[in-house]
Protein backbone atom coordinates (compact mmCIF):
# COMPACT_ATOMS: atom_id res chain seq x y z
CA UNK A 1 0.00 0.00 0.00
CA UNK A 2 1.39 3.34 -0.90
CA UNK A 3 2.30 5.32 1.85
CA UNK A 4 0.36 8.76 2.27
CA UNK A 5 0.31 11.13 5.09
CA UNK A 6 -2.67 12.57 6.17
CA UNK A 7 -4.11 15.59 7.81
CA UNK A 8 -5.82 14.51 10.95
CA UNK A 9 -8.90 16.11 11.51
CA UNK A 10 -9.98 16.12 14.79
CA UNK A 11 -13.54 17.77 15.48
CA UNK A 12 -14.09 19.44 18.63
CA UNK A 13 -17.76 19.26 19.10
CA UNK A 14 -19.72 21.18 21.42
CA UNK A 15 -22.40 19.17 22.83
CA UNK A 16 -25.38 21.17 21.85
CA UNK A 17 -28.24 21.72 25.31
CA UNK A 18 -30.66 18.76 24.88
CA UNK A 19 -34.81 19.22 25.05
CA UNK A 20 -34.48 15.92 27.71
CA UNK A 21 -32.74 17.55 30.86
CA UNK A 22 -31.27 14.74 32.18
CA UNK A 23 -29.73 13.05 29.16
CA UNK A 24 -28.30 16.39 28.30
CA UNK A 25 -26.84 16.22 31.66
CA UNK A 26 -25.32 12.84 30.88
CA UNK A 27 -24.39 13.55 27.95
CA UNK A 28 -22.40 16.59 29.42
CA UNK A 29 -20.85 14.55 32.30
CA UNK A 30 -19.66 12.21 29.78
CA UNK A 31 -17.89 14.84 27.86
CA UNK A 32 -16.82 16.03 31.03
CA UNK A 33 -15.28 13.11 31.56
CA UNK A 34 -13.77 12.76 27.90
CA UNK A 35 -12.06 16.08 27.89
CA UNK A 36 -10.36 15.23 31.02
CA UNK A 37 -9.34 11.65 29.84
CA UNK A 38 -11.02 9.51 31.53
CA UNK A 39 -12.43 7.34 28.90
CA UNK A 40 -13.83 4.49 30.41
CA UNK A 41 -16.20 6.84 32.58
CA UNK A 42 -17.09 8.62 29.86
CA UNK A 43 -18.00 5.56 27.60
CA UNK A 44 -19.71 4.58 30.67
CA UNK A 45 -21.76 7.16 31.01
CA UNK A 46 -22.67 7.79 27.25
CA UNK A 47 -23.51 3.99 26.63
CA UNK A 48 -26.22 4.71 29.50
CA UNK A 49 -27.42 7.57 27.66
CA UNK A 50 -27.78 5.78 24.39
CA UNK A 51 -29.44 2.62 26.30
CA UNK A 52 -32.50 4.98 27.00
CA UNK A 53 -32.44 7.08 24.01
CA UNK A 54 -30.49 5.43 20.99
CA UNK A 55 -31.51 8.64 19.03
CA UNK A 56 -29.50 10.91 20.91
CA UNK A 57 -27.69 12.15 18.30
CA UNK A 58 -25.18 14.55 21.02
CA UNK A 59 -25.00 10.79 22.47
CA UNK A 60 -23.76 9.42 18.83
CA UNK A 61 -21.62 11.82 18.11
CA UNK A 62 -19.50 11.97 21.68
CA UNK A 63 -19.30 8.44 21.48
CA UNK A 64 -18.16 8.05 18.44
CA UNK A 65 -15.24 10.50 19.33
CA UNK A 66 -14.63 8.28 22.58
CA UNK A 67 -14.19 5.22 20.32
CA UNK A 68 -11.76 6.72 17.33
CA UNK A 69 -9.67 8.24 20.47
CA UNK A 70 -9.14 4.37 21.69
CA UNK A 71 -8.55 2.75 18.40
CA UNK A 72 -11.42 1.27 17.87
CA UNK A 73 -12.53 2.37 14.69
CA UNK A 74 -15.06 0.12 13.78
CA UNK A 75 -17.56 1.27 16.50
CA UNK A 76 -16.47 4.91 15.40
CA UNK A 77 -17.97 4.14 11.96
CA UNK A 78 -20.96 2.36 13.17
CA UNK A 79 -22.18 5.42 15.47
CA UNK A 80 -21.76 7.99 12.67
CA UNK A 81 -23.84 5.42 10.19
CA UNK A 82 -26.43 5.59 12.68
CA UNK A 83 -26.70 9.13 13.37
CA UNK A 84 -26.55 9.98 9.42
CA UNK A 85 -29.39 7.39 9.15
CA UNK A 86 -31.64 9.71 11.14
CA UNK A 87 -29.64 12.87 9.83
CA UNK A 88 -28.37 12.60 6.66
CA UNK A 89 -27.01 15.82 5.45
CA UNK A 90 -25.31 16.82 8.03
CA UNK A 91 -21.71 17.81 6.57
CA UNK A 92 -19.54 17.97 9.68
CA UNK A 93 -20.69 14.23 10.39
CA UNK A 94 -20.45 13.02 6.43
CA UNK A 95 -16.81 14.58 6.56
CA UNK A 96 -16.22 12.50 9.75
CA UNK A 97 -17.36 9.52 8.06
CA UNK A 98 -15.49 9.69 4.89
CA UNK A 99 -12.36 10.38 6.96
CA UNK A 100 -13.36 7.09 9.07
CA UNK A 101 -14.11 5.21 6.53
CA UNK A 102 -10.68 6.03 4.32
CA UNK A 103 -8.69 4.92 7.68
CA UNK A 104 -10.65 1.30 7.39
CA UNK A 105 -9.58 1.38 3.85
CA UNK A 106 -13.36 1.15 2.54
CA UNK A 107 -12.13 4.03 -0.17
CA UNK A 108 -15.05 3.56 -2.67
CA UNK A 109 -17.48 4.58 0.50
CA UNK A 110 -15.42 7.38 1.67
CA UNK A 111 -15.73 8.67 -1.75
CA UNK A 112 -19.57 8.51 -2.08
CA UNK A 113 -19.38 10.77 1.46
CA UNK A 114 -16.88 13.39 -0.21
CA UNK A 115 -18.73 13.94 -3.69
CA UNK A 116 -21.91 14.35 -1.28
CA UNK A 117 -20.28 16.91 0.46
CA UNK A 118 -19.29 18.96 -2.07
CA UNK A 119 -22.71 19.28 -3.54
CA UNK A 120 -23.96 20.40 -0.18
CA UNK A 121 -23.87 23.49 0.36
CA UNK A 122 -22.18 23.97 3.98
CA UNK A 123 -23.96 27.32 5.03
CA UNK A 124 -22.88 28.52 8.57
CA UNK A 125 -21.79 26.44 10.91
CA UNK A 126 -21.17 26.28 14.61
CA UNK A 127 -18.45 23.71 14.50
CA UNK A 128 -14.87 24.25 13.83
CA UNK A 129 -12.22 21.32 13.45
CA UNK A 130 -8.58 21.29 14.64
CA UNK A 131 -6.31 20.10 11.65
CA UNK A 132 -2.94 18.54 12.63
CA UNK A 133 0.24 16.78 10.68
CA UNK A 134 1.21 13.65 12.24
CA UNK A 135 2.94 13.13 15.11
CA UNK A 136 2.43 16.51 16.12
CA UNK A 137 1.36 17.14 19.76
CA UNK A 138 -0.37 21.13 19.51
CA UNK A 139 -2.71 22.65 16.98
CA UNK A 140 -1.28 23.37 13.94
CA UNK A 141 -4.14 24.89 11.77
CA UNK A 142 -7.44 26.19 12.78
CA UNK A 143 -10.24 25.72 10.05
CA UNK A 144 -13.99 26.00 9.36
CA UNK A 145 -16.34 24.08 6.84
CA UNK A 146 -15.54 27.13 4.04
CA UNK A 147 -12.35 24.97 3.56
CA UNK A 148 -13.62 21.40 3.50
CA UNK A 149 -13.70 21.46 -0.17
CA UNK A 150 -10.19 21.27 -0.11
CA UNK A 151 -9.60 18.73 2.88
CA UNK A 152 -12.67 16.89 0.67
CA UNK A 153 -10.66 16.60 -2.82
CA UNK A 154 -8.07 15.70 -1.06
CA UNK A 155 -9.02 12.55 0.89
CA UNK A 156 -11.03 11.96 -3.12
CA UNK A 157 -7.48 11.86 -4.24
CA UNK A 158 -6.11 9.70 -1.83
CA UNK A 159 -8.85 6.97 -2.15
CA UNK A 160 -8.33 7.39 -5.95
CA UNK A 161 -4.29 6.75 -5.45
CA UNK A 162 -5.21 3.55 -3.40
CA UNK A 163 -7.93 2.16 -5.92
CA UNK A 164 -5.01 2.67 -8.73
CA UNK A 165 -6.98 5.19 -10.62
CA UNK A 166 -3.75 7.40 -10.85
CA UNK A 167 -5.14 10.00 -13.59
CA UNK A 168 -8.46 10.31 -11.68
CA UNK A 169 -6.44 11.19 -8.41
CA UNK A 170 -4.38 13.37 -9.77
CA UNK A 171 -7.36 15.94 -11.19
CA UNK A 172 -8.80 15.63 -7.46
CA UNK A 173 -5.44 16.53 -5.82
CA UNK A 174 -4.91 19.24 -8.64
CA UNK A 175 -8.49 20.68 -7.51
CA UNK A 176 -7.24 20.31 -3.65
CA UNK A 177 -4.25 22.52 -4.72
CA UNK A 178 -6.37 24.85 -6.52
CA UNK A 179 -8.41 25.27 -3.08
CA UNK A 180 -5.27 25.50 -0.86
CA UNK A 181 -2.11 26.26 -2.48
CA UNK A 182 -0.91 26.81 1.25
CA UNK A 183 -1.18 23.14 1.83
CA UNK A 184 1.96 21.62 1.41
CA UNK A 185 0.80 17.78 2.13
CA UNK A 186 -1.52 18.40 -0.76
CA UNK A 187 1.22 19.01 -3.50
CA UNK A 188 3.67 16.38 -2.05
CA UNK A 189 0.57 14.07 -2.30
CA UNK A 190 0.20 15.46 -5.77
CA UNK A 191 3.51 14.34 -6.62
CA UNK A 192 3.43 10.86 -5.13
CA UNK A 193 0.35 10.71 -7.75
CA UNK A 194 2.44 11.76 -10.75
CA UNK A 195 5.26 8.82 -9.98
CA UNK A 196 2.33 6.53 -9.28
CA UNK A 197 1.83 6.95 -13.47
CA UNK A 198 5.55 7.33 -14.29
CA UNK A 199 5.49 10.65 -14.62
CA UNK A 200 8.17 11.52 -13.19
CA UNK A 201 8.99 15.37 -13.73
CA UNK A 202 5.98 16.37 -12.58
CA UNK A 203 6.94 14.31 -9.49
CA UNK A 204 9.96 16.41 -8.95
CA UNK A 205 8.48 19.85 -10.02
CA UNK A 206 5.98 19.23 -7.10
CA UNK A 207 8.60 18.19 -4.75
CA UNK A 208 10.82 21.17 -5.22
CA UNK A 209 7.77 23.60 -5.50
CA UNK A 210 7.28 22.54 -1.90
CA UNK A 211 11.13 22.56 -0.63
CA UNK A 212 11.88 25.76 -2.18
CA UNK A 213 9.04 27.83 -0.37
CA UNK A 214 8.93 25.30 2.53
CA UNK A 215 12.81 23.70 3.02
CA UNK A 216 11.75 21.60 6.34
CA UNK A 217 9.09 20.34 4.72
CA UNK A 218 10.82 16.77 5.66
CA UNK A 219 8.52 14.61 3.20
CA UNK A 220 9.05 16.09 0.36
CA UNK A 221 13.20 16.19 0.72
CA UNK A 222 13.10 12.36 1.65
CA UNK A 223 10.17 10.97 -1.63
CA UNK A 224 12.18 13.15 -3.76
CA UNK A 225 15.59 12.04 -2.81
CA UNK A 226 14.01 8.06 -2.99
CA UNK A 227 12.65 8.90 -6.67
CA UNK A 228 16.27 10.13 -7.98
CA UNK A 229 18.11 7.68 -6.09
CA UNK A 230 15.87 4.87 -7.58
CA UNK A 231 17.36 6.05 -11.03
CA UNK A 232 20.99 6.75 -9.28
CA UNK A 233 20.91 10.35 -10.53
CA UNK A 234 23.12 11.09 -7.91
CA UNK A 235 24.48 14.33 -9.86
CA UNK A 236 20.94 15.69 -10.07
CA UNK A 237 20.56 14.93 -6.75
CA UNK A 238 23.66 17.40 -5.89
CA UNK A 239 22.76 19.95 -8.08
CA UNK A 240 19.39 20.64 -6.55
CA UNK A 241 19.97 20.64 -2.58
CA UNK A 242 22.95 22.80 -3.28
CA UNK A 243 20.40 24.93 -4.58
CA UNK A 244 18.25 24.86 -1.76
CA UNK A 245 21.46 25.09 0.60
CA UNK A 246 22.31 28.38 -1.32
CA UNK A 247 18.97 30.13 -0.60
CA UNK A 248 18.52 28.22 3.08
CA UNK A 249 22.10 27.86 4.30
CA UNK A 250 21.02 26.68 7.68
CA UNK A 251 18.94 23.57 6.23
CA UNK A 252 20.57 20.54 7.76
CA UNK A 253 18.32 18.03 5.86
CA UNK A 254 20.05 19.29 2.61
CA UNK A 255 22.99 19.29 3.74
CA UNK A 256 22.52 15.51 5.00
CA UNK A 257 20.46 14.61 1.33
CA UNK A 258 23.33 15.96 -0.42
CA UNK A 259 26.48 14.21 1.48
CA UNK A 260 25.07 11.03 0.71
CA UNK A 261 24.15 11.52 -2.92
CA UNK A 262 28.12 13.02 -2.91
CA UNK A 263 29.01 9.63 -1.39
CA UNK A 264 27.21 7.19 -3.87
CA UNK A 265 28.76 9.14 -6.73
CA UNK A 266 31.94 8.77 -5.43
CA UNK A 267 32.66 12.21 -4.19
CA UNK A 268 33.75 11.69 -1.12
CA UNK A 269 36.01 14.47 -0.26
CA UNK A 270 32.55 16.76 -0.82
CA UNK A 271 30.55 14.17 1.14
CA UNK A 272 32.73 14.20 3.75
CA UNK A 273 33.07 18.41 3.97
CA UNK A 274 28.82 18.12 4.38
CA UNK A 275 28.88 15.54 7.08
CA UNK A 276 31.71 17.51 9.32
CA UNK A 277 29.31 20.13 8.67
CA UNK A 278 26.62 18.65 9.96
CA UNK A 279 28.90 16.83 12.53
CA UNK A 280 29.32 20.63 13.79
CA UNK A 281 25.78 21.62 13.75
CA UNK A 282 24.10 18.83 14.96
CA UNK A 283 26.47 16.46 16.79
CA UNK A 284 25.52 12.40 16.39
CA UNK A 285 27.30 9.17 15.99
CA UNK A 286 25.65 8.87 12.85
CA UNK A 287 27.11 11.73 11.51
CA UNK A 288 30.89 10.34 13.10
CA UNK A 289 29.86 7.10 11.52
CA UNK A 290 29.31 8.96 7.60
CA UNK A 291 32.40 11.01 8.28
CA UNK A 292 34.62 8.01 8.95
CA UNK A 293 32.88 6.01 6.17
CA UNK A 294 33.91 9.16 3.65
CA UNK A 295 37.57 8.69 5.37
CA UNK A 296 38.11 4.95 4.93
CA UNK A 297 37.27 5.51 1.37
CA UNK A 298 39.64 8.10 0.77
CA UNK A 299 42.52 5.88 2.94
CA UNK A 300 42.75 7.89 5.49
CA UNK A 301 42.43 4.83 7.86
CA UNK A 302 43.64 6.51 11.03
CA UNK A 303 41.26 9.70 11.15
CA UNK A 304 38.44 7.02 10.12
CA UNK A 305 39.54 4.56 13.43
CA UNK A 306 39.57 7.74 15.52
CA UNK A 307 35.89 8.57 14.93
CA UNK A 308 34.43 4.92 14.88
CA UNK A 309 36.01 4.42 18.20
CA UNK A 310 34.35 7.75 19.62
CA UNK A 311 31.35 6.15 19.33
CA UNK A 312 32.37 2.63 20.26
CA UNK A 313 33.99 4.19 23.78
CA UNK A 314 30.19 5.70 23.99
CA UNK A 315 28.34 3.12 22.60
CA UNK A 316 30.15 -0.12 22.69
CA UNK A 317 27.55 -1.96 20.85
CA UNK A 318 26.71 0.24 17.93
CA UNK A 319 26.34 -2.22 15.01
CA UNK A 320 26.55 0.63 12.51
CA UNK A 321 30.34 1.54 13.97
CA UNK A 322 31.62 -1.90 14.45
CA UNK A 323 30.48 -2.44 10.65
CA UNK A 324 31.99 -0.01 9.17
CA UNK A 325 34.92 0.07 11.66
CA UNK A 326 35.31 -3.90 10.52
CA UNK A 327 35.41 -2.46 7.06
CA UNK A 328 38.29 -0.17 8.00
CA UNK A 329 40.54 -2.62 9.35
CA UNK A 330 39.75 -5.01 6.08
CA UNK A 331 40.48 -2.60 3.99
CA UNK A 332 43.77 -1.37 5.96
CA UNK A 333 44.26 -4.73 5.57
CA UNK A 334 43.93 -5.68 9.40
CA UNK A 335 42.74 -8.86 8.55
CA UNK A 336 43.05 -9.62 12.73
CA UNK A 337 41.13 -7.08 13.77
CA UNK A 338 38.52 -6.48 10.96
CA UNK A 339 37.51 -10.53 12.05
CA UNK A 340 37.21 -9.21 15.65
CA UNK A 341 34.72 -6.70 14.80
CA UNK A 342 32.85 -8.57 12.33
CA UNK A 343 32.63 -11.55 14.94
CA UNK A 344 31.13 -9.25 18.16
CA UNK A 345 28.79 -7.51 15.66
CA UNK A 346 27.53 -10.95 14.41
CA UNK A 347 27.37 -12.25 18.10
CA UNK A 348 24.65 -8.93 18.51
CA UNK A 349 22.99 -9.65 14.98
CA UNK A 350 23.38 -13.07 14.11
CA UNK A 351 21.60 -12.23 10.71
CA UNK A 352 23.46 -9.40 9.45
CA UNK A 353 24.12 -10.86 6.40
CA UNK A 354 26.78 -8.86 5.35
CA UNK A 355 28.52 -8.96 8.30
CA UNK A 356 28.34 -12.74 7.45
CA UNK A 357 29.78 -11.95 3.92
CA UNK A 358 32.66 -10.13 5.05
CA UNK A 359 34.24 -12.33 7.47
CA UNK A 360 34.03 -14.70 4.53
CA UNK A 361 36.41 -12.83 2.66
CA UNK A 362 38.03 -11.95 6.00
CA UNK A 363 38.80 -15.62 7.29
CA UNK A 364 39.99 -16.21 2.75
CA UNK A 365 42.65 -13.45 3.48
CA UNK A 366 43.65 -14.97 6.74
CA UNK A 367 44.23 -17.71 4.50
CA UNK A 368 42.06 -19.67 6.73
CA UNK A 369 39.33 -21.72 4.00
CA UNK A 370 37.45 -23.96 6.60
CA UNK A 371 36.06 -20.80 8.91
CA UNK A 372 35.67 -18.34 5.41
CA UNK A 373 33.37 -21.59 4.12
CA UNK A 374 31.55 -21.91 6.83
CA UNK A 375 30.64 -17.52 7.17
CA UNK A 376 30.26 -17.82 3.35
CA UNK A 377 27.40 -20.46 3.71
CA UNK A 378 25.87 -18.75 6.75
CA UNK A 379 25.60 -15.21 4.30
CA UNK A 380 23.94 -17.39 1.73
CA UNK A 381 21.33 -19.64 4.03
CA UNK A 382 20.43 -15.55 5.12
CA UNK A 383 19.94 -14.76 1.33
CA UNK A 384 23.26 -13.30 0.12
CA UNK A 385 23.73 -14.38 -3.52
CA UNK A 386 27.01 -12.72 -4.24
CA UNK A 387 28.79 -15.44 -2.47
CA UNK A 388 27.36 -18.58 -4.41
CA UNK A 389 30.27 -18.49 -7.40
CA UNK A 390 32.76 -17.90 -3.97
CA UNK A 391 31.27 -20.79 -2.07
CA UNK A 392 31.32 -23.22 -5.80
CA UNK A 393 34.60 -22.18 -6.77
CA UNK A 394 36.46 -22.61 -3.70
CA UNK A 395 33.87 -24.69 -1.09
CA UNK A 396 32.87 -27.01 -3.31
CA UNK A 397 36.16 -28.66 -4.34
Amino acid sequence: MRRIILWRLLFLLSVPFSHHLVSAQSVGKANQYFTEGNTKKALTEVNGVLHKSPQNLDALILRSRIHEHIGDLRKALSDLDAYVILEPNVPEILFMRGRLRFELEMYRLAIEDFEQLLEMDFGVTNYVFYRRAPGETGISGLSTLETMRAECQHYIGLSQLQLDKNGLAISSLLRAVTLDSGNTLYQVNLARAYEGLGKKDSALFWYQNVLISNPNEPLAATYMADLLMEDQEYETMTSYFSEVIHLHPDHLEAYKKRAWAYYMDGEYQKALDDYQYLLKNEPSSQYYITSGMCLTKLERYGEAEKLFLIILQQESENADALFNLGNLYFQWKKYELAKAQYRYLLNLQPTRTQAWYNLAMTYFELNNDSEGCTALYRSIQLGNQQGKDIYNRICNK
